[in-house]
């Protein structure tokens, strides 16, 4: 992985980065559009280890529980994002996650939009400091780049 000194702190712009930070466990993550600067909040959680994750949207005010169930995902089988029983496939931020899901699953960056990390590993939540793992979104042994 190339980092990129112009790029910010936080920012993804690298689709196999975005796929190895979002897949790794426990994401959380903003998605902000380019042309209206909406933005909203997920996180993306891997269930007991396995192939499924459980995708989630903040909600409110509390950026730790807040978070409001969206749908599931399976990103190794084609299935994408499907609403959970209480979800809803119209909604924005379903969309949104949905788009953005399946430009990265294609080897793209989604021109028209941006995301972003919170500046913790999104595998085990610890607080990045080296700059090489803000940029990957992933610390060095969550990334396995350190025994």
């Amino acid at each position: 992985m190339q980092t990129d000194l112009l790029t910010p702190a936080g920012r993804i712009d690298d689709a196999q980065t975005a796929l190895d930070f979002l897949f790794s466990g426990k994401a959380f993550f903003t998605l902000v559009s380019r042309k209206t600067g909406t933005r909203y909040t997920y996180m993306l959680r891997r269930k007991d280890g396995g192939d499924l994750f459980f995708a989630h949207t903040l909600t409110g005010p509390n950026n730790s529980d807040d978070y409001t169930y969206l749908g599931s995902y399976w990103p190794y089988d084609g299935r994408g994002l499907k609403a959970g029983r209480n979800g809803n496939a119209s909604d924005v931020r379903f969309k949104g996650l949905a788009y953005l899901l399946r430009k990265i699953k294609a080897g793209e960056m989604p021109h028209d939009a941006e995301l972003w990390h919170e500046g913790r590993c999104g595998r085990c939540s610890r607080r990045l400091t080296d700059p090489a793992s803000i940029a990957r979104g992933l610390g060095p042994t969550c990334a396995g780049l350190s025994s």
